[in-house]
């Protein structure tokens, strides 16, 4: 049972995200509602929440670009952990839509998560 346990941190701790700069994205104005069937509110949509990060990995791995966005997740400042929604590497590191890790070696990646409110605290990854 001990060595499931260590697997599972040893998964966790091959995929390592460093925060470079945090993005927040405006995205603009929506219709808050309606009054008296003559007015309406204009309110300012949340961030969409983005960051530059490297990601480093101890092993070599050759991993599908679109499939690494389910597998980033920011924690906000509040605790709750939401899935990034858009992810994008520089077009030199992505051959035939892979894109490959090799030990210490980190690969830019501009990421973002869903329009929000509430900063994001940390962003972790998992290549397995």
């Amino acid at each position: 049972m001990c060595l499931l346990c260590a697997s599972s941190v040893q998964a966790a701790d091959d995929c390592q995200v460093t925060i470079e700069q945090f993005h927040d994205v405006e995205q603009g104005y929506r219709i808050k509602g309606i009054t008296d069937g003559k007015r309406s509110f204009v309110a300012q949509n949340p961030p969409l929440r983005c960051a530059e990060i490297t990601i480093t990995s101890t092993s070599r791995k050759e991993k599908v670009a679109i499939w690494l966005r389910e597998h980033i997740e920011a924690t906000l400042i509040d605790g709750r952990e939401v899935t990034a929604t858009q992810l994008n590497f520089k077009q030199d590191d992505v051959k035939a839509g892979y894109i490959t890790f090799r030990p210490q070696q980190a690969v830019w990646a501009y990421v973002c998560f869903s329009e929000d409110a509430t900063p994001i605290a940390s962003i972790e990854c998992e290549l397995d």
